[in-house]
């Protein structure tokens, strides 16, 4: 009896081992269980995004068939390696525009400054003698002597980025610190000293707008956190966030964010971020604006959040418009916003005729119908003392009669008749 009771202790399993039988059949069900799951729920919303190489002037980027953006390759970009650099857009005829707002802006005000033989420190003391310019007078100096059709939504970026210490001005030595800080990120020294200087000219060369920070965060890593700024700040909803930022209203029609609508979407994001930081990511923020209207858009934003956190797009999200639409479209839908007028009513009340203006209508009228017989009804008009005759001379002037204000004038001359007078 005892060696029966000893083999079958022996042939029984541990409780250790019961215990690992018991995960294990776990394990199996919560993975028969899942993969259930998955097959009854939808694939990921999008597809992946695709980038295809493409040559320009010799230097090779990364274009967007859906968007027409270009970027450079991330290895040369992008320090986490998720979304590159933005560096500009083909156009619909195919030609490649650049990305280089504060360069166009140095450009016009170096050929201004050449050409009227001023400096930066003099035009800007032409609109504030302090020479520290906000935003309205800064508008005000670039479209009266640099680039009269530039847009709001450029003017404010290129005041954004030119506002060194975010005190909302902008200086001659403001102007001058990113001009070295461009001509710095510029030079990135990949030029042979054996290379032909035409060369090199004709040779891509892509200027960033500020030089990268390694304590500034990527525009991956700011799109992340404003999803996690949506979910803990304003339930979840990306519009509120957006809403919350004071989106302004282009000539479309369309809501976005401007460059201070950015910076205050950056500061919602990160709070306490310095202004260096801040424009690092102001500049990469470019990257989001589809239809190149300066404006970040709320499609446009929850685009990018989606691309930053899942690699994935969805054909067609991200346009509020389409690129190529046409000026009318936009002007019917503001037609039909307006209040529709009442039937039978009439839109502006008509005001009642003056008693003068009365009677001289009364009075041509007459005049018309007696114009055959010849005779003469003088028409009613206040201030006038001449009397017509429609269909005959005016006696007035064959008595030799003048109106009052010709009298005047015939009486008092001008000041240039005055000296004349004199000199006589």
């Amino acid at each position: 009896a005892e060696a029966e009771a000893e083999a079958e202790a022996e042939a029984a399993p541990s409780d250790d081992e019961a215990e690992e039988e018991e995960e294990a059949s776990e394990d199996v069900r919560a993975s028969s269980d899942a993969a259930a799951t998955a097959a009854d729920e939808p694939e990921t919303a999008g597809q992946p995004w695709q980038l295809e190489p493409v040559t320009v002037a010799g230097a090779t980027l990364l274009l967007d068939p859906e968007t027409r953006q270009t970027f450079l390759p991330p290895e040369q970009s992008s320090r986490d390696g998720r979304l590159p650099t933005f560096c500009g857009r083909f156009a619909v005829d195919g030609k490649f525009s650049p990305h280089r707002p504060l360069c166009d802006f140095f450009d016009a005000a170096k050929r201004f400054c050449q050409t009227r033989r001023v400096s930066v420190a003099e035009l800007f003391r032409l609109y504030d003698d302090s020479a520290k310019l906000p935003f309205a007078r800064f508008a005000k100096l670039v479209r009266e002597c640099l680039s009269p059709a530039v847009s709001a939504a450029e003017l404010a970026y290129t005041h954004a980025m030119l506002d060194l210490d975010g005190r909302g001005e902008v200086s001659p030595a403001n102007v001058e610190a990113c001009v070295r800080e461009m001509a710095t990120a510029g030079d990135d020294g990949s030029r042979d000293a054996t290379e032909p200087e035409e060369t090199s000219e004709t040779r891509f060369t892509f200027f960033p707008d500020c030089v990268p920070r390694a304590t500034a965060p990527s525009l991956a890593s700011f799109l992340e956190r404003v999803a996690e700024t949506a979910v803990e700040q304003n339930g979840g909803s990306v519009a509120a966030l957006f809403a919350s930022c004071a989106p302004k209203t282009s000539w479309t029609g369309a809501e976005g964010l401007d460059a201070f609508g950015v910076l205050k979407l950056i500061e919602k994001a990160f709070p306490g971020m310095i202004r260096a930081d801040a424009r690092v990511v102001l500049a990469a923020a470019r990257a989001l604006d589809l239809d190149n209207d300066g404006l970040v858009s709320l499609q446009e934003l929850r685009r990018g959040v989606r691309l930053a956190a899942t690699a994935r797009v969805v054909p067609g999200e991200g346009f509020g418009k389409p690129l190529d639409a046409p000026f009318r479209d936009f002007e019917r839908e503001k037609r039909s916003a307006r209040v529709p007028r009442v039937p039978g009513t009439k839109a502006k009340p008509k005001r009642p005729a003056k008693p003068a203006k009365r009677a001289a209508k009364q009075a041509n009228k007459e005049n018309e119908k007696n114009a055959a017989s010849g005779e003469t009804v003088p028409p009613r008009r206040s201030g006038k003392t001449r009397e017509t005759n429609r269909g005959s001379p005016s006696r007035a002037a064959a008595s030799g009669r003048l109106r009052p204000d010709t009298a005047s004038r015939a009486v008092t001359p001008s000041p240039m008749k005055k000296r004349e007078i004199g000199r006589a």
